[in-house]
């Protein structure tokens, strides 16, 4: 397949995505009234009317204090409709520090630069497939920021897990731990990256990074609703 074949493939992805999330939500925001002569939000553009005086009651009600946050919701259907992973960490890339001094997303940002890098490489590539969608175009820091935002989106259980494993005085580096994630399979846990030999899903890769010389045993994981428990091995 050749360059332009990939492009032509990667954008009937992206559009089939954008279109079916668009169907989901057209309709009149007041009175939800559906059809063709319907009109978008400008600012969001997440949100239809079908006409002015409907638009302009729903602002004065919900709407004004709500816009902001949907166009940063269109942002993310729209990085979660391309068909590739967020970029996350690759299972081996131990932390150079103890998890007791990363307390926010900025200071696991400082350990994983090279993350930051690739979502800056990938927002250059959100601009060839930006004409893909008439809605407001992102700037780059915009892109940028919300890529960002999808990695900590999936990793928030895991570093809460790690948290937790700190909080509660236990040690995996010196005695092991059987972790049982039970939870319902992300699209990103299906990913196969060839980057172990265990049923790891990518995600978790930084639970295992975040205990150099770890003796996690096992991960159980189950399409059950989110729950964790860890027991220490006797």
């Amino acid at each position: 397949m050749g360059t332009n074949e990939c492009w032509s493939s990667i954008e009937a992805i992206i559009r089939q995505r954008l279109d079916l999330n668009e169907i989901d939500r057209r309709y009149c925001a007041v009175c939800g009234r559906q059809g063709p002569s319907l009109s978008r939000c400008f600012g969001c553009q997440m949100v239809y009317y079908c006409g002015e005086e409907h638009q302009a009651e729903d602002w004065s009600k919900e709407h004004a204090q709500k816009c902001t946050q949907l166009e940063w919701v269109a942002l993310g259907e729209f990085i979660q409709a391309l068909p590739a992973q967020p970029p996350l960490p690759n299972i081996g890339d131990k932390w150079q520090i103890s998890l007791k001094e990363i307390n926010n997303w900025k200071s696991w940002f400082s350990i994983r630069t090279n993350i930051v890098h690739l979502a800056n490489n990938t927002a250059n590539v959100l601009k060839t497939l930006l004409h893909l969608t008439d809605k407001r175009q992102p700037t780059d820091q915009n892109a940028v920021d919300g890529l960002l935002a999808a990695v900590t989106d999936l990793l928030t259980n895991v570093l809460t897990i790690g948290k937790a494993i700190v909080s509660f005085g236990l040690q995996p580096n010196i005695r092991p731990l059987v972790i049982h994630i039970l939870s319902g399979f992300n699209k990103i846990d299906l990913v196969d990256r060839n980057q172990s030999s265990s049923n790891l899903p990518v995600r978790f890769h930084e639970l295992l990074n975040m205990f150099p010389d770890n003796k996690v045993s096992g991960v159980v994981i189950q399409k059950i609703r989110a729950l964790v428990f860890i027991h220490i091995l006797i």
